[in-house]
């Protein structure tokens, strides 16, 4: 008997997306009401890190040192409505890869004691995007039927193996 295959993912990789959701969903919730982080704040953990990442990456820590209020705003509202997005499954694709993108993108320049929590996450965030994990228990089984496909990111209709 062959074995049998699905196209949706499974039932861990959605408590994995809706956990990673709800995580980055309070944490946006607590930083969006107190304000954090700070630009100051941000500011200086960036420039504290800058001599000790890879060199490519230290011109990108001197763009966030250099606009902290901006990074701080798009790092707040960012992680709230991300997380919205992926608890709730609506637009788990663009959601899950956008938030592994910014925890990436974080990662050089967070303190060391955080910097294995945000790899983890990333990934997590990675494998709900990739694998569309709001397809099984989520909006998106609506979403994805009902909204063109470069705001889901999914393939046209014609073309989708679902």
């Amino acid at each position: 008997m062959a074995p049998r295959t699905t196209t949706r993912p499974s039932g861990g990789l959605v408590l994995v997306r809706v956990v990673m959701g709800a995580l980055l969903l309070a944490k946006g919730w607590v930083w969006t009401r107190g304000g954090l982080p700070r630009a100051g704040d941000l500011r200086d953990m960036v420039r504290a890190r800058i001599p000790d990442v890879w060199e490519p990456m230290q011109s990108l820590g001197e763009l966030f040192a250099d606009h902290p209020g901006v990074f701080a705003f798009v790092w707040r509202w960012g992680a709230l409505l991300l997380g919205l997005a992926l608890l709730v499954g609506a637009f788990t694709r663009p959601a899950g890869i956008l938030a592994a993108i910014a925890l990436l993108v974080a990662w050089p320049f967070v303190p060391e004691h955080a910097s294995e929590l945000f790899l983890v996450c990333a990934v997590c965030c990675l494998a709900c995007g990739v694998s569309r994990a709001g397809r099984k228990a989520g909006l998106d089984r609506m979403f994805d039927s009902n909204f063109p496909s470069w705001m889901t990111w999914t393939r046209s209709r014609s073309s989708a193996p679902f």
